[in-house]
């Protein structure tokens, strides 16, 4: 966000420190858009299916983290009552904390449901043990690549990093389409 939004990356600069409060409060925000939409995915999930859900998250997920370089903290969206003092000037780039909150609530649950509805009872410790291992392992690969490979193909800027991410959760959302499930409505305990 500081180069972005304040064209500096100089961790001493007042633009630095504008976006490093600024990012406190979207990191924040996409953990409360997270908490309330969680509420929502299970009836949701059984009115058009985990796979529905989850595809529809990641999208939206994916246009959030997509668009945070073009969003700014200066176009007013509306403004937001608070009982403490000034109200608080909800911005453009408050769009990116929803679609992220959405994703992440998303990522969390119906990944395990899609998988829980679609192997056999007797190995489901089997089958979790090795999809988290699908979540770590890449993980681990990304911690070790993400400079030499990734951070110097995109033109070692860190804006293209992000487009990146939103690109990925755009292909994983669709991927999701392909996944096979047992009924759509059925969810499992």
């Amino acid at each position: 966000m500081s180069i972005s939004l304040y064209n500096t990356t100089e961790q001493s600069s007042e633009g630095f420190s504008k976006a490093q409060l600024l990012t406190g409060s979207l990191n924040g925000t996409y953990n409360i858009i997270c908490f309330v939409v969680a509420f929502a995915l299970v009836p949701l999930a059984l009115k058009i299916g985990a796979k529905g859900v989850h595809f529809f998250a990641l999208i939206v997920g994916g246009i959030g983290v997509f668009s945070i370089p073009y969003l700014n903290d200066s176009t007013v969206l509306f403004n937001m009552y608070n009982p403490f003092g000034e109200t608080i000037a909800i911005t453009t780039l408050f769009l990116y904390p929803v679609g992220l909150g959405i994703a992440w609530a998303s990522m969390l649950a119906m990944p395990y449901q899609l998988l829980a509805g679609s192997i056999p009872k007797d190995k489901v410790g089997v089958y979790m043990g090795i999809f988290n291992m699908f979540i770590v392992i890449p993980m681990a690969i990304q911690i070790l690549t993400m400079q030499f490979f990734v951070y110097d193909w995109l033109g070692q800027n860190p804006i293209n990093v992000i487009r990146l991410a939103g690109v990925f959760l755009v292909i994983g959302g669709i991927l999701t389409l392909f996944i096979k499930v047992k009924n759509k409505n059925e969810l499992t305990s």
